[in-house]
C-alpha cells in the first residue's frame, strides 16, 4: 500500500458533512475519476478500511482499479451494519450460546439503540445442564438391539406353539403378517413423526403432543407409560412361568407342589425387582446387560433350529416332536380351535409386535435420533417378523398337537386327543414345546440350558426395556409440567436424567399384573393399550399431513396419510374384536383423560402442533367466506373496538363491553399510548401487557409482588376470562389513534362495528387539547358510521391512580435503570374519566374497596330494573345492548323496561302501544312500556341551577367556539338544552334507583356544537346516576322481527 505522505499530511480535520457527496467513496461511481484538487484540505488519520478503487485513483494512491486500504479515523465510530450468517444457535430452544441481532441492532446507529435488554438472552440465565454425547447410544445398541429384544418378548419362547397348534401354520403367518403390516404402517407413522425435527426425550409422548397437541400427548403420556409398565409385569410373569415349568420337571415347588400359580407370583416379584436394580447401576451397565440377553437369544435360537433338524429321540416323541413327515405337516397347516378363536388368539400373539417404540422412547439418549431410530426400528421389525414365521413353521412342521407320552401313539393325536388319561403334551397343551426340540435335549437331559436361557433373556430383556421406556415417557410428560401434582416423577438423576422416580411407578404397575397371575389375561389387555397407542400415531400423521402446516418437512417421504388412517381404524376394530371389555376401558380411559387435558392452561402446551394449524386454516376460511357474503339484519354481531387505555386499570369498562360481546360477538381492547415508541420500548410495553410477570424473574419491566402487580395483559385477560384482543397502537393523540383503528382492525366480518369509551368526568378541569381530543374521537366515530357506547360509572372506570400509587410504592431504586416511564405504561386515555378534585368519590376509599369497585361487573348486581330511553330510532341498538346485557347472569334477575319520550306533537297512549306491538315483533321481553312528553315536565331549580354552574367559566366571546361555547350558541341550541334538563328531571323520577340505565346518546352538531355545551348536556344527563349507557346506533337496522 503506497500512500503520498503530503496529501496525509494536509488532512487532518475531514469531517463526516465534508466526506458526503460525489466524494464520498460510499456514494461514488467508480467510471469517474476524481480530481484531487476537489478533496477537502483537511483528513483525519484513519484506521484500515476497504473503499473502492475510483476514489483512490483520483487521490493518486491506487493506480489500478483494485481494492485498497486506507486508515480510518479513530474520531468517527463505524456505523456499517455488522450482517450475521445463519447458525444454529439461533434457532434451537435448549441452549442459546449466542444471541440473533435484531432489527435496531442493525437499523438504528449505535447512540440511538434502546438500553433495554430482556433478562435470559445471556446464557448464563439458562441452567439446563447438557448430557455428554459420549454416552449416548448409536441406531444398533440403542435401538435395534432393545427393539428386537422388546419385540422377542414373551410369546417367542412361551406361545408360538400353542399359536401354530390353535390357529394351523397357514392362518398363524396370516396373523404375523397382519401383525407385521399394522407395525410397518404405524412405524412409518412414527418415523415420519420423528424426522419432522429434533423430537427430544419422551419418545411416541413428545411426537404426540407436539405434532397433534397436549391433550392427544396427555393421553399417549398415560396410557403409554401404563402400557409398558404392565407389560414389564407380563414379562416377568412369563420368566415365572418358565422356572415353575422347571421346578415341575424336578417335583420341587416354593410354596406348593407342584409349582403353581402363586409360585408364580413369587417368582414374578423376584424377576421384577432383579429387572428393576438393573438400571439403577447404571445406563452403561444396562446397556451390556441387554447386549448379553441378545448374544444369549442368539445362542438359545440357534439351539432351537439346530434340534428342530436333528431327528427326535424317543422319549422327544412321546412328548409330540415327530420331526419332518407328512401326517405332522398336512394337519397341522389348517386350525383346529380348542376353547380359542381367531382373534383370542391373535390378542394373545400381538403383544409381541408392540415394541417397535422402543427405540423411539430413548430419543434422549441417542446421538442421532431421526436417523437411528429409522434404521434401527425398521431392521427389528424385519429381524423378529422373520423369526416368528420360521418358528411358526419350524413347530407347525414338526410337532404334533397332542401327545400324552407314548410314542406309538403320536400318528394317531395330530387333530384330536385319543389317550384315556388326557394329553398333557403338544402343541395345544403344552406351552414349552420349544423347549423339548432343542439340540442339547437330544442328549436326553431333563431341561435344556439354552433353551430356557433364551425363555430368560428373551422375557427379561422385553422387560427391562420397558422399564426403562416407561419412566422415560413418563417424565417427558412431567418435564412439560400439564400436570403439576405429578412434576416430583419429571426428576432425574445424573448426566443422562435418568428418571428413578419413574422407576417407582414403573414397578408399582408391572407389580400388579405380575398378581395377575395369567400371560394370557394380561396380554390380550396389553394388546388393547397398544393398539389405541398404534391409533394415536397412526393418526396424529394423518392429521398433520391432512392440515398440512408448512413447518411440517420430514425427510421420511415414504409413508401415506390415507393409508395411516385405514390402519388406525383398524386398529380400534382389532381391539373390539379381541376382547370388548378392555377395549371400552381403553376408550373409556382416553376419552377422560383427554378431556381433563382440555383443561391445561394452553400457554404450557405452546407448541406449534397440527391443531392451531388446523384451526387457523378453519378461521382463514370462514373468515373469507363470510367476506364475500351479503351482510343480513339477522346475522348482527356487536364487535366492539374499546377505548381501554391499560385494561388491568379501566376493568370497569372492560368487563362492560366484555358482558356485551362474549356470547355474541367479538372484543378489541385499544392501548393508544403516546408516541412514536422505539421498537424495544414498544415491545417492553406489549410484554408488560401480554406476559405474566414473574416477581424477580424479569427485570425488563418492574417488580411488584403479585397482588399489586400490574398484569401482563394477555394473562390478566385469561386469568379474567375475558374474551378480548388487546392492540397497542403509538399516536400522538386519542382522535388520531383511534382514526388508525377504525379501519385497520379487524378483517372482514370481523371488522368493529361499535366503538365504546369511558365518560370523561373531569372535561372541566382538564386541559383544552385533551379535551378537544376526546370531542374529536366522537366526531370521527360518528363520522366514519361507527356505533358509539359512552360508559359512565358514578364511582368512575379509570383506577390507574391506585395502580400508579402501587408502582411508585414498589419500585426501588435499583430498578429505576430497567423500568419504562409511566408514559410508556400508560395510555392518552388515562384520565379520560378521572374524576375531578370536587367530584371525586373515591378519595376516602381503601384500595381494598377500589379494587372492589373496579371489578364491580364481575358480580352479579342487584335485582331491580334496567331501563332503556329509547328517545331516537338508531337501528334498535339502543335496545339491542339492553337486551343482551339482560340476559347476562348479572342482571338476569333484573327486568327490562322501556322509555320513549315524545314533544308533543304524537300522542303518548298511541306511542306507547306502537312500542309495544314492536317490541313483541322484536321477541323482547319486557316489564312496562313507558310513553312519556316533554310538554308535561318542567325543569326544576336544581337542575337548572346545575346547568349554570357547570357553564361557569366556559363562556367565550369568540363567533364559532369550538371548546368553550357562547351566548349566541346558547341561543342556537335553546330548544335541545331546554329538553335535556327535562329529560333529567324524568331520568331522576323513574330511573334514579335503577340497577343500569342504557340512554340514546345525543348527537352534536358539528361545526356548531362546542365541546363544552355538549359535555354540559352529558353531564346533566348523568351525573349521580346508577351506571349508565350513552348509545347512538350507526342509523343502520340490528333488528327484525322477519322470520
Amino acid at each position: 500500500m503506497n500512500l503520498v505522505s503530503q496529501t496525509v499530511d494536509e488532512m487532518k480535520a475531514y469531517t463526516t458533512d465534508q466526506m458526503s457527496g460525489r466524494n464520498n467513496p460510499a456514494f461514488h461511481d467508480d467510471s469517474e475519476d476524481i480530481i484531487v484538487e476537489d478533496l477537502p484540505p483537511a483528513f483525519p488519520k484513519y484506521k484500515r478500511s476497504i473503499v473502492l478503487p475510483s476514489f483512490l485513483k483520483g487521490l493518486g494512491l491506487n493506480k489500478s482499479n483494485e481494492i485498497s486500504l486506507i486508515e480510518q479515523s479513530s474520531e468517527i465510530p463505524p456505523q456499517s451494519p455488522k450482517e450475521v450468517a445463519p447458525k444454529m444457535d439461533f434457532y434451537v430452544n435448549e441452549m442459546i450460546k449466542e444471541r440473533r441481532p435484531d432489527i435496531e441492532d442493525i437499523h438504528l446507529p449505535r447512540e440511538l439503540r434502546s438500553k433495554f435488554k430482556k433478562k435470559g438472552e445471556d446464557i448464563e440465565d439458562n441452567n439446563e445442564s447438557e448430557s455428554n454425547p459420549s454416552s449416548k447410544f448409536g441406531w444398533i445398541d440403542g435401538v435395534y438391539i432393545r427393539t428386537m429384544m422388546n419385540l422377542f418378548g414373551v410369546m417367542l419362547f412361551l406361545r408360538m406353539g400353542w399359536m401354530a397348534g390353535q390357529a394351523g401354520v397357514i392362518l398363524a403367518l396370516v396373523q404375523i403378517l397382519v401383525a407385521t403390516i399394522i407395525t410397518v404402517i404405524t412405524t412409518t407413522s412414527m418415523i415420519a413423526l420423528c424426522t419432522n425435527g429434533d423430537i427430544g426425550g419422551g419418545g411416541i409422548y413428545s411426537m404426540i403432543s407436539r405434532t397433534v397437541g397436549h391433550e392427544a400427548g396427555g393421553v399417549i403420556g398415560f396410557l403409554f407409560t401404563f402400557t409398558n409398565a404392565a407389560f414389564v409385569g407380563l414379562n416377568v410373569l412369563g420368566t415365572a412361568e418358565s422356572i415353575t415349568d422347571i421346578l415341575n420337571v424336578f417335583g420341587k415347588g416354593i410354596c406348593e407342589v407342584p409349582s403353581g400359580l402363586n409360585d408364580m407370583r413369587i417368582l414374578g416379584f423376584i424377576c421384577l425387582i432383579l429387572t428393576a436394580a438393573i438400571p439403577l447401576i447404571s445406563l452403561q451397565f444396562e446397556a451390556k446387560t441387554m447386549m448379553f440377553f441378545f448374544l444369549t437369544l442368539v445362542i438359545s435360537l440357534t439351539d432351537y433350529f439346530v434340534g428342530a433338524l436333528i431327528p427326535p429321540t424317543e422319549k422327544q416323541q412321546g412328548m409330540g416332536v415327530a420331526y419332518w413327515h407328512k401326517y405332522v405337516i398336512v394337519p397341522n397347516l389348517l386350525p383346529v380351535w380348542e376353547g380359542a378363536t381367531f382373534f383370542n388368539v391373535f390378542s394373545v400373539f400381538f403383544p409381541s409386535v408392540t415394541g417397535i417404540f422402543t427405540g423411539a422412547s430413548m430419543s434422549a439418549d441417542l446421538k442421532e435420533p431421526a436417523s437411528a431410530i429409522t434404521k434401527g426400528t425398521f431392521l427389528a421389525i424385519g429381524t423378529t417378523s422373520t423369526t416368528y414365521a420360521l418358528i411358526v413353521i419350524f413347530l407347525g412342521f414338526t410337532v404334533v398337537r397332542y401327545a400324552d407320552g407314548d410314542p406309538s401313539q403320536i400318528i394317531f393325536n395330530n387333530q384330536t386327543c385319543t389317550a384315556p388319561n388326557g394329553c398333557e403334551f403338544g402343541l395345544i397343551n403344552d406351552y414349552q414345546t420349544m423347549a423339548k426340540s432343542g439340540a442339547l435335549y437330544h442328549t436326553g437331559i431333563a431341561v435344556d440350558p439354552l433353551i430356557y436361557a433364551g425363555i430368560f433373556a428373551a422375557t427379561l430383556s422385553s422387560a427391562l426395556g420397558c422399564y426403562m421406556a416407561a419412566p422415560r415417557i413418563f417424565q417427558a410428560f412431567c418435564d412439560d409440567h400439564l400436570v403439576p401434582v405429578i412434576g416430583w416423577f419429571g426428576k432425574g438423576y445424573g448426566p443422562a436424567r435418568d428418571p428413578r422416580h419413574g422407576y417407582i411407578v414403573t414397578f408399582i404397575i408391572g407389580g400388579i399384573f405380575v398378581a395377575i397371575g395369567s400371560v394370557d389375561t394380561a396380554s390380550t389387555w396389553i394388546s388393547n393399550f397398544y393398539l389405541g397407542a398404534f391409533f394415536m400415531v397412526n393418526f396424529a400423521l394423518f392429521h398433520v399431513s391432512l392440515v398440512n402446516p408448512i413447518s411440517f418437512r420430514p425427510s421420511f417421504k415414504f409413508y401415506n396419510k390415507w393409508i395411516s388412517l385405514i390402519i388406525g381404524l383398524f386398529c380400534i376394530c382389532l381391539m373390539y374384536l379381541f376382547d370388548p371389555i378392555s377395549a371400552s376401558v381403553v376408550i373409556g380411559l382416553t376419552i377422560i383423560i383427554y378431556l381433563l387435558m382440555l383443561f391445561v392452561d394452553p400457554a404450557k402446551a405452546n407448541w406449534g402442533t397440527a391443531n392451531d394449524a388446523c384451526c387457523f386454516d378453519c378461521a382463514r376460511s370462514i373468515t373469507y367466506r363470510l367476506n364475500v357474503q351479503e351482510h343480513h339484519i339477522k346475522n348482527y354481531r356487536p364487535i366492539i373496538l374499546a377505548l381501554s387505555g391499560n385494561p388491568k386499570n379501566r376493568q370497569v369498562l372492560v368487563d362492560m363491553a366484555d358482558r356485551m360481546t362474549k356470547k355474541h360477538g367479538m372484543l378489541f381492547l385499544s392501548h393508544i399510548t403516546e408516541g412514536p415508541l422505539s421498537y424495544k420500548t414498544r415491545e417492553r410495553v406489549i410484554d408488560g401487557q401480554k406476559a405474566w410477570i414473574k416477581s424477580e424473574k424479569i427485570n425488563a419491566f418492574y417488580k411488584l409482588t403479585r397482588e399489586r402487580v400490574i398484569d401482563g395483559q394477555k394473562a390478566w385477560i385469561k386469568s379474567e376470562k375475558i374474551n378480548a384482543f388487546y392492540k397497542l397502537v403509538e399516536s400522538d393523540s386519542l382522535s388520531d389513534g383511534l382514526r388508525s383503528q377504525l379501519h385497520s382492525t379487524g378483517v372482514g366480518k370481523f371488522a368493529p362495528n361499535i366503538v365504546m369509551i369511558g365518560y370523561k368526568s373531569n372535561w372541566k378541569t382538564c386541559k383544552e387539547d385533551d379535551l378537544r381530543d376526546y370531542y374529536d374521537t366522537i366526531h370521527n366515530v360518528l363520522e366514519s358510521h361507527y356505533s358509539l357506547i359512552i360508559l359512565r360509572v358514578k364511582e368512575g372506570i379509570d383506577f390507574s391512580d391506585y395502580f400508579v400509587a402501587a408502582f411508585n410504592n414498589y419500585v426501588t431504586v435499583n430498578d429505576t435503570e430497567n423500568v419504562l416511564n409511566a408514559s410508556d405504561i400508560y395510555s392518552l386515555s388515562r384520565d379520560i374519566d378521572a374524576q375531578t378534585a370536587g367530584n371525586n368519590t373515591r378519595t376516602s376509599l381503601t384500595h381494598i374497596e377500589c379494587q372492589q369497585l373496579s371489578n364491580r361487573f364481575k358480580y352479579k348486581q342487584r335485582p331491580g330494573f334496567v331501563d332503556v330511553w329509547w328517545l331516537s330510532d338508531d337501528g334498535g341498538l339502543t335496545l339491542l345492548i339492553p337486551y343482551i346485557l339482560k340476559n347476562e347472569k348479572l342482571w338476569r334477575k333484573c327486568k327490562l323496561r322501556v322509555f320513549s319520550v315524545t314533544d308533543g306533537t304524537e300522542d303518548t297512549n298511541q306511542l306507547k302501544d306502537d312500542l309495544c306491538e314492536l317490541l313483541n315483533k322484536f321477541r323482547i321481553p319486557f316489564a312496562d312500556v313507558y310513553a312519556l312528553s316533554y310538554e308535561n315536565v318542567d325543569p326544576s331549580v336544581e337542575t337548572k341551577a346545575k346547568f349554570d354552574s357547570i357553564l361557569e367559566n366556559s363562556m367565550t366571546n369568540e363567533l364559532m367556539p369550538i371548546i368553550k361555547t357562547s351566548a349566541k350558541e346558547l341561543i342556537s341550541f335553546k330548544e335541545q338544552t331546554i329538553k335535556t334538563l327535562k329529560l333529567r328531571e324524568m331520568l331522576v323520577k323513574y330511573s334514579k334507583t335503577s340497577t343500569m340505565i342504557a340512554l340514546t346518546l345525543p348527537i352534536p352538531r358539528k361545526y356548531k356544537c362546542s365541546a363544552t355545551l355538549y359535555m354540559c348536556w352529558l353531564e346533566v344527563l348523568t351525573y349521580d346516576m346508577p351506571p349508565l349507557l350513552m348509545i347512538r346506533g350507526n342509523h343502520e337496522s340490528v333488528l327484525t322481527f322477519y322470520c
